[in-house]
C-alpha cells in the first residue's frame, strides 16, 4: 500500500507536468507529498528508502498515461491540475484522512 501511494503521487506529478502545470507548482507538490508520505512511513513502520525511485517511476507512468490520453483525444488535464493544487498544500492529517477513506482504514502505527 505504501509503495503504491508513493507511485500514485509521482504519477499525478508527471501527468500535471504534461498538462502544462507551472514548475513551481509541480515542485511544491513533490516536496509536500514527499514530506507527508515519509512522515506517514515513519508513523506506520514503512521504509522510505525507495521513495525517490518509486516516485520517479510513478512520474514516468503519469506522463505516459496523459500522453496516451491525448493521442486518443481525451482531456484529463482539468482533474489532474485540480489534484496538483490540492496535493501541493495538503496537510499531513488531511492526507491521512484521504488514505483512510480510500483504503477503508489506516495501518497499525509502528511500535
Amino acid at each position: 500500500m505504501y509503495e503504491q501511494l508513493i507511485a500514485t503521487s509521482g504519477a499525478s506529478n508527471g501527468a500535471a507536468e504534461v498538462c502544462g502545470a507551472a514548475a513551481p507548482d509541480v515542485n511544491a507538490q513533490h516536496d509536500n507529498m514527499r514530506t507527508n508520505l515519509l512522515q506517514f512511513g515513519r508513523e506506520y513502520g514503512f521504509s522510505g528508502e525507495r521513495f525517490d525511485a518509486l516516485y520517479e517511476a510513478g512520474r514516468v507512468h503519469g506522463r505516459e498515461a496523459l500522453e496516451d490520453m491525448r493521442r486518443r483525444n481525451v482531456n484529463g488535464c482539468t482533474g489532474v491540475l485540480q489534484s496538483l493544487q490540492i496535493d501541493r498544500t495538503m496537510q499531513y492529517e488531511d492526507m491521512k484522512r484521504g488514505i483512510a477513506e480510500v483504503t477503508g482504514s489506516l495501518p497499525d502505527p509502528a511500535k
